[in-house]
């Protein structure tokens, strides 16, 4: 491109992105789905505003010559999404281009921009827009309506390795099922891998899957190496599965289009990071989605170093905030064998064997005490939820016994009342 031929103004850029959008399957005399110059309510003009078969302003793309701020421009396309926000017209989803550069942001995914390497079809930004998936028995929040369209969104635009994080409790699997589900029907992937890292949520997972209708309309298995796999549309498996004796190699490196890695902060990042390379191998490298709920700073390092920054995030405190979640109390003590562990008599144990390798009663009965005082129980005489870890099915045993004898000792029952164990159970995967 000689000199003369590069663009050097904002209508320079407007033409490449006319051309651009066209490319696309964007009809610019549309006027139903696309407007240039389209204003404000308080008639300031967006250079671009896209539709819903509504007639409704969804989205907004503002554009800027080459070598001028395009997330300052993202800030201009902010400022008029909020005017619109402001007589009762949603705007979340925002764009600025030269040109040449797409930015994109979401103003309901808590997230920064990101480049994006395509913008979306019409056909996709419909289905960004609208991520439900009507024949599918998941009834998605607001906040999870937005995590799938950000994944859908990121995946369109040509994103290879994304992840979502959303605190336990807030029902990452029902969005990765409608994230599935919405894939799966707009054509954009045939075959998934959800990668998960024990037994029981394998299990689980499948059942959820069904639960939320997907065998309805796809088959969905646990992988098991069987031939007959390779013909089911969803395969769930451990890691460990699949890494043990290389059985990944079994499958042709370009088989799965999706791969959905559970607690994407953990496993992936040691032994088991081979099986998700060797699906990135070849012409047709898998997505791969990673889902997490709140992976410490340096999880957080590693994870954004593989996957880039989350492509949607809502924390705990969000979902407090929403009345997702209920707010938690944190109470923290220590006894010495926490501190020192028990080293007399011949015993020498540190203090991460207490609760599996060893039990000290006293110090379970002391867990109970503080619990109960805690929540001012001998004043109030009312419960409030509450989780306490155990070290093992046993230590969880003992535990719920001391609870119990304390409850019955502030009630005024007998030491070996029986009452409270409907409402202080031991709950556990049947692992040790």
């Amino acid at each position: 491109m000689t000199e003369n031929m590069k663009p050097r103004s904002e209508e320079d850029a407007k033409t490449l992105i006319d051309e651009y959008l066209r490319s696309r399957g964007w009809n610019l005399t549309d006027f139903s789905k696309i407007r240039k110059g389209y204003p404000t309510p308080a008639g300031r003009p967006v250079d671009y505003i896209f539709f819903d078969k509504n007639g409704k302003p969804i989205a907004i793309l503002e554009a800027k010559k080459p070598g001028k701020d395009l997330y300052g421009a993202l800030e201009q396309a902010k400022d008029y999404a909020k005017e619109f926000q402001d007589v009762g017209v949603d705007i979340s989803l925002i764009f600025s281009s030269d040109g040449k550069t797409f930015l994109k942001k979401n103003l309901k995914a808590r997230t920064l921009p990101e480049r994006i390497n395509q913008f979306p079809t019409p056909e996709e930004f419909y289905e960004i827009i609208h991520p439900e998936i009507e024949r599918i028995m998941i009834s998605l929040r607001p906040y999870q309506k937005v995590a799938v369209s950000q994944v859908i969104s990121s995946f369109v635009s040509g994103r290879e390795k994304m992840y979502i994080q959303m605190a336990t409790g807030t029902g990452k699997t029902a969005v990765a099922a409608a994230i599935i589900a919405k894939l799966l029907t707009m054509g954009k992937i045939k075959k998934v891998l959800f990668m998960v890292d024990r037994d029981s949520l394998a299990t689980q997972t499948v059942n959820k899957l069904n639960e939320y209708g997907l065998g309805e309309y796809w088959e969905i298995k646990r992988l098991t190496t069987n031939p007959s796999d390779r013909y089911a549309d969803i395969l769930v498996s451990t890691v460990q599965m699949l890494a043990t004796g290389d059985k990944f190699t079994l499958y042709p490196n370009d088989f799965f289009d999706l791969i959905i890695l559970d607690e994407c902060h953990r496993s992936y990042f040691g032994d088991w990071h081979k099986v998700v390379e060797y699906f990135r191998k070849g012409d047709k490298k898998a997505v791969i989605l990673g889902l997490t709920a709140t992976p410490s700073d340096k999880e957080t390092v590693n994870t954004d170093r593989y996957f880039g920054p989350p492509v949607f995030r809502y924390t705990y405190r969000q979902a407090v905030k929403d009345d997702i979640l209920a707010d938690t109390i944190y109470y923290k003590f220590q006894t010495n064998v926490d501190l020192y562990g028990i080293h007399e008599l011949g015993f020498d144990f540190d203090p991460e064997d207490l609760g599996r390798a060893v039990d000290v009663p006293q110090r379970n009965e002391l867990i109970a005490e503080k619990y109960f005082e805690v929540i001012n129980f001998e004043k109030e005489k009312k419960l409030k939820k509450a989780l306490v870890f155990a070290a093992s099915i046993q230590h969880a045993n003992n535990l719920r016994y001391a609870f119990i004898r304390k409850y019955n000792e502030l009630m005024g029952l007998p030491p070996d009342d029986a009452e409270a164990e409907d409402f202080i159970v031991a709950i556990h995967t049947g692992m040790a």
